[in-house]
């Protein structure tokens, strides 16, 4: 992983800091300019740094962020879990930068076109942000509405609190409703090209070992390596996902370790090698469509980048010390260390909650890489021996420049040929796939008539 991508992903941007000394040295430098005459909370520029609170109200309830003394923005509601710091510090900076670019209506009944009424059983209505210090003291609250469509650069449709005047007022003041787009929620970042080994061990003692073929290119894909002897896998990206299972890899959800009802033998224990020996561990549970996950990284050369071992007789392969990758071109030892202990301060103590669909990359079974029996035939082939050969019923036939399915014997009850589709319908033809010995017009393999 780039050093420098891990520390900005950890650390986030101080930009609140950084902004609070540039409004601090324009109100003492230039006195009193027509922008700060003009803005939405002219006091807030100078209680900025006094910020120890933000509160969000929208559709989907009440959001509550704190600041400790570091800069850290964290989350009450998932234990102090840490939030996006980039984020909240830009919302905070927006608000005492904003001005007011038009008055608007005073009007109540008015405030709907604007987005800013509160009626609660508006799915739409006005969302509210008031800003506090460490004491509970209010320094700023505002009810934020839909975005001025007209404005070139960003602008909504603002009411202070308790003042019935509406404004057009300048700024990045969007207010999202959904808790889980505020939290720190991208766990680590590994781009597929720098993924060397995966191996994946389920508790029934099945594993799934993967690497990247010794001197090869960091685009060629990740082989099998311990391929079942007589097996072929479905594709030669058929393991892509693997090599992308850490890339932007983001959290759904989180809960602390000691609060999660997880049994340590049910879990399936997915391991990643990066070209620099990172190794990243990943214990998984599968529960409601969700699955569960407890990281943990260090450095290792156990995985390294190994040669295809080819199929096995008398079981799984081992990895091979010996073929690790220590004087592979890469960071140095101690670099990836640091590296390991940054991502284990963000890990430990945590389990973290990731959509269903990213199992498949970390709970990955050896069956679903390989070729079902029948899968490299081709249908419109001559038969081999031990094919067999299609029922004459459903052999496809050529005539008058046509595709068709010739009969031995004609149907009794045929169903009569379906009336030409108006504009709107869909036209798609069905797909043909293989049944057995049979060639059949049908749906492919795990198509949906839902997609």
């Amino acid at each position: 992983m780039n050093s420098k991508t891990l520390i900005a992903m950890l650390l986030g941007a101080g930009l609140l800091w950084g902004g609070t000394r540039l409004l601090n040295t324009e109100s003492q430098g230039s006195g009193t300019s027509s922008a700060s005459q003009n803005r939405l909370l002219p006091d807030l520029q100078k209680r900025i740094n006094q910020v120890r609170r933000v509160q969000i109200k929208g559709t989907l309830g009440t959001l509550q962020f704190d600041r400790n003394e570091s800069g850290q923005w964290t989350v009450p509601d998932r234990a102090q879990y840490p939030a996006d710091r980039k984020k909240l510090d830009g919302l905070v900076l927006a608000m005492a930068r904003s001005e007011r670019l038009e008055q608007k209506t005073s009007k109540p009944e008015r405030y709907q076109a604007l987005g800013l009424h509160t009626d609660s059983s508006d799915g739409d209505r006005a969302g509210f942000v008031g800003l506090s210090d460490g004491e509970g003291n209010e320094l700023a609250s505002l009810w934020v509405g839909r975005r001025r469509d007209r404005s070139a650069a960003e602008a909504y449709f603002v009411r202070l609190d308790g003042d019935p005047v509406c404004w057009a007022a300048s700024g990045a003041l969007a207010l999202d409703p959904d808790l889980m787009n505020w939290l720190e929620n991208t766990l680590i970042d590994i781009p597929s090209d720098q993924m060397a080994n995966v191996r994946i061990t389920h508790p029934d003692g099945e594993v799934v070992l993967l690497g990247r073929p010794k001197d090869s290119g960091k685009n060629t894909p990740l082989s099998i390596l311990n391929l079942p002897e007589g097996k072929e896998p479905q594709s030669e990206w058929v393991t892509s996902r693997f090599a992308s299972a850490l890339q932007g890899l983001k959290l759904q959800d989180v809960k602390p370790a000691d609060q999660a009802n997880l049994a340590d033998g049910d879990a399936v224990r997915a391991e990643f090698w990066t070209t620099d020996n990172l190794h990243v561990a990943i214990e998984s549970w599968e529960q409601d469509d969700l699955v569960y996950v407890r990281l943990h990284a260090d450095h290792s050369t156990e995985g390294g980048r190994l040669g295809y071992q080819g199929p096995e007789v008398n079981g799984v392969p081992s990895i091979d010390l010996q073929g690790g990758s220590e004087a592979a071109a890469g960071l140095p030892k101690e670099q990836v260390l640091a590296e390991a202990d940054l991502l284990n301060q963000r890990f430990q103590g945590w389990v973290y909650v990731l959509p269903s669909w990213k199992g498949s990359a970390l709970r990955g079974r050896m069956g679903e890489l390989l070729k079902a029996e029948g899968d490299g035939d081709d249908p419109f082939g001559t038969p081999g021996p031990g094919t067999g050969t299609a029922p004459t019923e459903h052999v496809m036939q050529v005539e008058s420049g046509e595709l068709t399915t010739e009969d031995p014997e004609p149907k009794v009850d045929e169903a009569p040929p379906e009336e030409p589709k108006s504009d709107g319908e869909s036209d798609r033809s069905p797909l043909f796939e293989i049944d057995a010995n049979a060639v059949k017009a049908n749906k492919s393999p795990g198509s949906s008539s839902d997609e």
